[in-house]
């Protein structure tokens, strides 16, 4: 319904994921970014986050690709390849990130 205002309308997703029958049992982390702001929408839809960093990590490994992607912000690299650079890294070195990534970058 928000189009133009990625905070609005993920106040609505959560809005939605918490009153609907089905999505309200589903318990997930979900990153929803653009090139103005990066949210974290979290806890069955019960809260939306925008962290004061530019780096969001979730999962198992978080604080791993966090720490690892920080390092990586003020290099060169665009934010597809610090999240390739920091995933890779870390199933290198942690037994929490499968050394097969997969990583969906939408295009609008």
């Amino acid at each position: 319904e928000n189009p133009e205002d990625l905070r609005q309308a993920c106040v609505d997703f959560a809005y939605e994921w918490r009153s609907d029958k089905f999505l309200r049992r589903c318990e997930a982390h979900i990153v929803v970014a653009d090139k103005d702001v990066s949210l974290l929408l979290t806890d069955m839809g019960h809260s939306v986050f925008e962290p004061s960093s530019e780096v969001i990590g979730i999962g198992g490994a978080g604080n791993y690709v966090y720490s690892v992607a920080t390092d990586l912000i003020d290099s060169e690299n665009d934010a597809e390849q610090i999240a390739r650079k920091a995933l890779e890294y870390c199933a290198e070195n942690t037994e929490y990130v499968d050394k097969n990534v997969v990583l969906d970058k939408i295009n609008f």
